[in-house]
C-alpha cells in the first residue's frame, strides 16, 4: 500500500488518518533527492560502515568470548536426555 504523508520535526503525518493493524513493521521512506544534505544515500553509507557477520563456528566464538567465564561447555547429551530434562524442567514448574 501507498499512501502520501508529509514529514515535519522527526514526525510522519498522513494525508488520510489510518487505523495501524499493529504496533511495530518495517517501512520503506522514499526521499527526494533535495531533502538530504548528505551524498551518499542512508542504506550505501550503513553498509559500508559494518562489519561482516561472522558465521558458524565464528559466530560461536564470537558468544564465547561475550559470555567468559560464564560459558559452560555442555556435556555430550543424547535427543533422549535432553527431552526427558525438557519434561522434567516443565513438571516441575507447573505441578507446584
Amino acid at each position: 500500500m501507498q499512501i502520501k504523508a508529509h514529514y515535519s520535526q522527526g514526525r510522519l503525518e498522513f494525508a488520510v488518518p489510518l487505523r495501524l493493524a499493529r504496533d511495530s513493521f518495517p517501512v520503506v521512506v522514499e526521499l527526494p533527492d533535495s531533502a538530504v544534505h548528505s551524498e551518499e544515500t542512508p542504506s550505501t553509507s550503513n553498509n559500508a560502515t559494518l562489519p561482516p557477520r561472522p558465521l558458524g563456528r565464528e559466530l560461536l566464538e564470537e558468544f564465547r568470548k561475550i559470555l567468559g567465564p560464564f560459558q559452560a561447555k555442555r556435556p555430550a547429551a543424547s535427543v533422549g536426555e535432553d527431552r526427558a530434562a525438557y519434561i522434567d524442567a516443565l513438571a516441575e514448574k507447573y505441578t507446584k
